[in-house]
């Protein structure tokens, strides 16, 4: 972002599902920076806009997540399996919300990329299949549907309805920030495989849905949820349960653009 923060057009938030789903190296009608990492809750999306919102003067277009697990998470914590410091990733460097770690570069990360980490930090080049320039982190297509990690993902990752109050201000004051600058603001919901759905909390996904669409009303805000899209298909589009492949990434990317992101 500090090679390209004087050329983004629009931004794009959240967490894996984003990062993993968006491929912005693929998006023509407008220079796209995907600032979407593993574990990302609104907190976090809210500093990163606050550090780099004023430093990007072209910026008119930024998309926040408006998936079933956002608004219930506040993100990963020290001793969880998740969990590294590296100076490796700048993106969350010297935030009030980590004083201990803010005299560290620390990136919150999955444990299965802390071996490529590993391998950054001692001068070796990744291969190019796993970052891309404007964030992007291809996944291979699912082998099957598993229900029991279906059933885990949703029990572990998706955080607590306490966690409520706090995420949806976070998401309203970044919805304001942009506002504020004449700066547009899209909410998107990516895609999930059926076994997601059907094993997702009923009262959560009310409660998630209805949120996200008082906000929507409240600022004029366009939702475009493809949390049901059947145009994806179980295996050939996903990864496991509620992240695209590099496939479903494609098509979704395609999709979005063609709908509405390059449509105007």
């Amino acid at each position: 972002m500090e090679e390209h923060c004087n050329e983004v057009e629009c931004l794009i938030f959240g967490s894996s599902l984003m990062y993993d789903g968006i491929i912005a190296d693929s998006i023509f009608c407008c220079d796209v920076f995907n600032f979407g990492q593993p574990g990302q809750p609104p907190v976090y999306d809210k500093m990163v806009l606050e550090k780099w919102i004023d430093r990007s003067p072209r910026l008119q277009h930024v998309i926040i997540p408006a998936d079933y697990h956002t608004l219930f998470y506040l993100g990963l914590k020290p001793g969880d399996d998740f969990f590294a410091i590296t100076p490796f990733y700048q993106i969350y460097y010297d935030f009030k919300i980590h004083p201990f770690y803010s005299q560290y570069q620390f990136f919150i990360v999955h444990s299965k990329w802390q071996e490529w980490i590993k391998m950054k930090l001692k001068g070796f080049e990744l291969p190019p299949q796993y970052f891309t320039e404007r964030g992007f982190s291809p996944l291979d297509a699912a082998e099957k549907v598993d229900t029991a990690r279906t059933k885990f993902r949703l029990r572990t990752l998706t955080g607590s309805d306490e966690n409520l109050p706090i995420c949806a201000q976070a998401t309203r004051e970044m919805i304001e920030m942009c506002q504020k600058r004449g700066i547009r603001v899209t909410f998107l919901t990516t895609p999930v495989q059926p076994i997601y759905r059907q094993l997702a909390d009923p009262q959560r996904i009310v409660l998630w849905q209805k949120t996200i669409a008082d906000l929507s009303a409240e600022y004029g805000i366009e939702w475009h949820n493809y949390w049901a899209d059947e145009r994806f298909d179980e295996l050939e589009d996903f990864h496991d349960c509620n992240h695209l492949c590099v496939g479903g990434a494609d098509k979704f990317t395609k999709i979005i653009c063609d709908e509405w992101l390059c449509a105007e």
